[in-house]
């Protein structure tokens, strides 16, 4: 917007990746639900206000997208696994605050930005997530499959 004397950016947050509510990293794809993770020091993982108490079950849909926003989760590398706790990687992408996209492995095991996850339609049943450093804080996703409902 024009300030009478210089032309001014009325979304800094979102252009700098400032420390701001809506950073670059959480507006990259429309989401089903964005999970807000958080920790309790090194034995679990949060998501108020989605869910309450210490590393929850997650509920998802298949063939929708949700994301994790690490914001809170630092010194915490976040890992989405299959059911036999293998790092999955198909549909994962990461953006940091900068916007700097990274997919597959690569998008794994960040404690900032924002996690997204592209859930095939095709899967179902049960995944993890789980913190890469410290082994109490895992839990699981339960991927329930959009084409029954």
């Amino acid at each position: 917007y024009w300030n009478g004397t210089e032309w001014e950016n009325a979304f800094p947050n979102i252009i700098r990746g400032d420390t701001g509510f809506f950073t670059i990293n959480n507006i990259v794809e429309p989401t089903l639900v964005q999970f807000k993770v958080g920790n309790v020091g090194i034995t679990a993982y949060t998501f108020a206000p989605h869910y309450s108490g210490n590393n929850p079950t997650l509920y998802v849909l298949s063939g929708t997208t949700v994301s994790f926003d690490l914001t809170n989760a630092a010194g915490h590398p976040f890992e989405i696994q299959d059911p036999s706790g293998t790092q999955y990687n198909t549909g994962v992408f990461h953006v940091s605050n900068e916007g700097r996209v990274l997919t597959g492995s690569q998008a794994q095991g960040w404690s900032d930005g924002t996690l997204y996850w592209r859930i095939p339609e095709a899967i179902s049943g049960g995944y993890r997530y789980q913190c890469t450093a410290h082994p109490a804080m895992v839990g699981s996703i339960q991927v329930k499959r959009f084409s029954t409902i």
